[in-house]
């Protein structure tokens, strides 16, 4: 009877808390520190009380009960760590696409380690026929950037976006912003791109990383610091989503590293305007850090509606602390609306400058 009691309590506890992470993940700042907990901690360690209570419910014979910590494993396994459940099998018609309309893409945080693995990449992009390459971070970028410009690749003015084509126009930097300790800017560079009849532009953007924070709140437990944080983060993505929102006609594509989950308010500036791919056409989690047990999901695409993603992989690590993200999408034939708003390149150059100054820091 103690065994049978004690079960029942132990598996009502674990699906409250399963249900209440389900329901902390998708709420604003004001529930902090729970909801940041639920963001950056394995949420696979949510299904370890269900290693015990299956086999007790098995052994009380609760038939009943194993059936709720099933569904507990199912929703840990699922929702909570980001299951995108579309089926393989019902991936977008390639065959009514040419060949000049599929592009391949991929973004890569390359990371700070000197074992970054230069050759190995730059094969792996030629092998995998990658049209355009997004990087994040400074590692050996000098040196990748004279290996690529030897196999004849064009790259911006930051050593950001590396393209076949040549760059048509580069982007500014965005206005700097003061966040305090630990609290660093946005980075986003974009640039415009054509191949054949089809222009479009294409955004590197690295978000800030909350890790240092994470670590300070640990030590201190100060809560109104966690809540500047995770506003402050909000407030990056967001400069990151408005820099690339005045494209007029031209379709867009945004990759990177935006170091904060997916479907969280955070990125919500991102989701309302662009698709995310992975979500779109994906399978599985699509974990991309840390490289050696991924259990997060930072380095995504968003693209326009004129896109169509038809594929979409992690690749292979190359010695840094995140793994590659590589599509393929399709360009739809221009509409009879677009062809009436052409925009010109001046959009590059101030279109950052434009938004910023209509969004001002909270």
């Amino acid at each position: 009877m103690r065994y049978r009691v004690l079960t029942l309590v132990l598996t009502q506890i674990s699906l409250a808390v399963i249900l209440a992470a389900l329901f902390l993940a998708r709420r604003p700042s004001e529930l902090e520190p729970f909801r940041f907990f639920v963001y950056y901690t394995p949420r696979i360690v949510y299904a370890a009380p269900f290693l015990l209570l299956i086999p007790l419910t098995l052994w009380t014979r609760q038939r009943w009960l194993l059936a709720e910590c099933l569904l507990g494993t199912v929703l840990v396994f699922g929702p909570l760590m980001g299951f995108v459940p579309n089926p393989p099998w019902q991936t977008p018609d390639r065959s009514k696409y040419s060949d000049d309309q599929i592009f391949r893409f991929m973004t890569f945080n390359i990371g700070t380690s000197a074992k970054f693995q230069v050759d190995e990449l730059a094969e792996y992009v030629q092998a995998r026929n990658v049209d355009v390459l997004l990087i994040q971070e400074d590692a050996q970028i000098t040196v990748f950037s004279r290996k690529m410009k030897e196999i004849g690749w064009h790259q911006n003015r930051h050593g950001t976006i590396f393209s076949r084509w040549p760059i048509l126009a580069d982007s500014p930097d965005l206005p700097h912003e003061v966040g305090g300790d630990y609290l660093y800017q946005a980075e986003v560079q974009y640039v415009r791109l054509r191949r054949g009849e089809h222009e479009f532009l294409i955004g590197s953007a690295h978000a800030p990383s909350v890790r240092a924070n994470f670590y300070s709140f640990l030590h201190a437990f100060d809560q109104e610091q966690l809540r500047k944080v995770m506003d402050w983060q909000t407030r990056q993505i967001e400069r990151i989503a408005l820099s690339m929102d005045r494209s007029g006609s031209l379709p867009v594509i945004l990759g990177g590293d935006f170091n904060t989950p997916p479907r969280s308010p955070h990125v919500r500036p991102l989701e309302k305007r662009f698709l995310d791919v992975f979500a779109a056409i994906g399978f599985g989690y699509g974990y991309t850090y840390p490289a050696d047990t991924p259990w997060l999901r930072l380095d995504r695409f968003y693209v326009s509606r004129q896109w169509v993603p038809l594929k979409c992989e992690v690749a292979p690590r190359f010695e840094s602390d995140h793994r590659p993200f590589y599509v393929e999408l399709a360009l739809e034939p221009a509409r009879p609306e677009d062809d009436t708003a052409k925009v010109s390149s001046s959009i590059v150059t101030d279109g950052i400058a434009a938004h910023v100054k209509q969004s001002p820091p909270r």
